[in-house]
């Protein structure tokens, strides 16, 4: 996929036009849209039952299919987790039912060219969040060439055009690109795609280098094979491969964040596209800043909502107008970076032997050492007093149940740990479950510079608590997935830099302060502080007003670190979540 640079900002009207008289809305991919667009004038545009087809082809050799009107308008795209059809490493589209079976898409060799686009654009102010998929799919078994087109708003099928070439490739290819230029005003294949306003996105996708001959995907008989072979792992921690590697999971978390997996299949959205996504919220941060909140803050979420698909449904897509959510977004982005080192594993593990299960290839693959402790070692009863003695009294909504600890082991991590910068306390960590392959296999990690620092009370570091609910509350589990992991860690805190309310510029520690404590009314009561072997403080106390909390913004501590290693990562929790309501 080439690089991109990107222009200046797109041209977004000031005023919007009413709801369904926007091309995005139509039931027809109508040809003159992004001019239209371009134009911006905010006027409205009218649909009507006479608007020309996408593709102008000839009738005998052409299929172009529109979606009746009581269909298009309501017809959402399944929302359950959809087989696609892979040969090689690109899916044939799974809409394309001619083409569903016997053909892949076409790769130039010569050109390192995939003949696959998915196009992205969305406009808050003219309600677009639309896409466009292109392909030019080829026989398995002769050389014929089919192009397929399919668009509509995300979540939605507005309309789709299906043009045989017979054996005329070159007759494919000039359809391919001509429609690719007519829609991003780039032409096909050159060294870096322009954002063009007014046009579609090119999302950066990445199905990997394998072509339809390789064998990478684990065909039917080997994943029986595997089947068959029974895992040598302990049950408990079969249990934790089981969780941190469901990639129905993983797709159910980022949906519950809006995020279309469909547009955007997951582990397949590139480091560089996530890294424009975190760049575009730091336009929006500084929108935030400097109190935009009309067209600079609308073009910059717009740009977010085009390089990091989303589905409102027919909904108008939302500004990002606080400080809380643009915090969820990060959280998405975070989420969908673990989740492609998970999915990087799994397809890694696929192309091992056949002859071990494949929970032990998931395990040995995190290089990672877990321990499964018995509920009579004096270390899981620690654990357990912790966990039972430092939940908030705020956070009453659940109980957490203790089910399993495990000791943790990463490798060199012991090695690195700067333990001598003294006052080391067990602390813990939460997050959701789509985080833990990438935490477990890469640890605990800072945020990337281009990355906001909004979504980070006391600048970019690592967070962590000394009451078990804080954290907890970070692994977002819910009634449909109440198991969640926390980690315990052994911090090296120094000399803190205490602080009584929020401030985003805290990791540049004064000279001699090595972390930021954030100061809270309610604390461990360090009557309970129970020393370990080997020196570290765990606050086990039951939560205690502090006597003096007047001037404290926070309910509990929290305590920031800035250079990883700072961190030991020391045991697993593996915790259920009882609700004590439903909503």
């Amino acid at each position: 996929m080439p690089p991109r640079k990107r222009q200046a900002k797109q041209a977004v009207a000031s005023s919007r036009p009413k709801r369904g008289k926007n091309d995005d809305n139509s039931k027809k991919d109508d040809p003159n849209d992004d001019a239209k667009q371009s134009a911006g004038k905010g006027k409205k545009t009218k649909n009507t039952a006479t608007v020309k087809p996408d593709v102008k082809v000839k009738k005998e050799n052409t299929k172009v299919k529109q979606e009746p009107d009581s269909k298009a308008s309501s017809s959402e795209e399944k929302a359950d987790i959809k087989k696609l059809t892979f040969s090689g490493s690109v899916p044939v589209d799974e809409h394309c039912a001619e083409c569903s079976s016997g053909y892949h898409v076409y790769i130039d060799q010569t050109q390192n060219s995939i003949y696959n686009a998915m196009l992205n654009q969305t406009n808050i102010g003219f309600n677009n969040n639309k896409y466009y998929i292109l392909q030019i799919l080829k026989q398995d078994t002769q050389p014929q060439y089919v192009t397929w087109f399919r668009w509509g708003r995300v979540g939605k099928i507005a309309g789709t055009a299906i043009k045989r070439h017979g054996g005329n490739l070159d007759a494919a290819k000039t359809t391919f690109e001509k429609k690719f230029r007519d829609k991003t005003g780039n032409i096909w294949n050159t060294p870096s795609f322009i954002k063009i306003p007014g046009k579609y996105d090119l999302l950066e996708m990445d199905y990997g280098e394998d072509t339809k001959d390789d064998k990478k995907k684990v065909d039917d008989e080997k994943k029986k094979k595997r089947e068959e072979v029974e895992s040598k792992l302990d049950k408990r921690l079969q249990e934790v491969i089981d969780l941190i590697f469901d990639v129905k999971e993983f797709e159910a978390c980022v949906k519950e964040l809006e995020f279309d997996v469909k547009k955007a299949p997951l582990g397949k959205l590139t480091s560089k596209q996530i890294k424009a996504g975190y760049e575009t919220l730091k336009k929006i941060e500084k929108c935030h800043q400097e109190n935009k909140y009309g067209r600079e803050l609308a073009d910059a979420c717009s740009e977010f909502y085009t390089r990091i698909p989303h589905d409102f449904g027919m909904k108008v897509p939302p500004l990002i107008r606080t400080p809380a959510q643009l915090k969820l977004k990060i959280q998405l982005l975070e989420a969908l970076s673990d989740i492609q080192i998970a999915i990087q594993m799994m397809d890694e593990d696929d192309d091992k032997t056949d002859d071990v299960n494949i929970k032990d290839l998931h395990y040995q693959s995190l290089d990672c050492k877990l321990e499964p402790l018995d509920k009579t070692h004096d270390e899981y009863k620690m654990v357990k007093t912790y966990v039972s003695n430092s939940h908030g009294s705020t956070h009453n909504q659940y109980a957490l149940d203790l089910e399993n600890v495990y000791k943790v082991e990463r490798e060199g991590e012991e090695q690195r740990f700067k333990k001598d910068i003294g006052n080391r306390m067990l602390l813990w960590h939460g997050s959701r479950l789509t985080n833990w392959c990438g935490i477990l296999k890469q640890g605990l990690r800072i945020a990337p510079p281009e990355a906001p620092s909004t979504g980070y009370m006391f600048g970019k570091g690592v967070y962590f608590a000394d009451m078990i609910s804080k954290s907890a509350n970070y692994c977002h589990a819910n009634h449909r997935q109440p198991s969640g992991f926390l980690l315990l860690c052994e911090v090296a805190l120094g000399n803190t830099n205490d602080k009584t309310h929020a401030d985003y510029d805290a990791n540049k520690l004064p000279k001699g302060k090595h972390s930021t404590k954030g100061l809270g009314r309610e604390e461990p009561d360090p009557q309970g502080y129970h020393t370990m072997d080997c020196g570290t403080l765990a606050p086990l106390g039951k939560p205690k007003a502090v006597s003096d909390n007047t001037n404290r913004y926070l309910m509990y501590n929290e305590y920031i670190v800035y250079d990883v290693a700072q961190i030991r990562a020391r045991y697993l929790v593996k915790a259920k979540f009882n609700y004590k309501s439903h909503w």
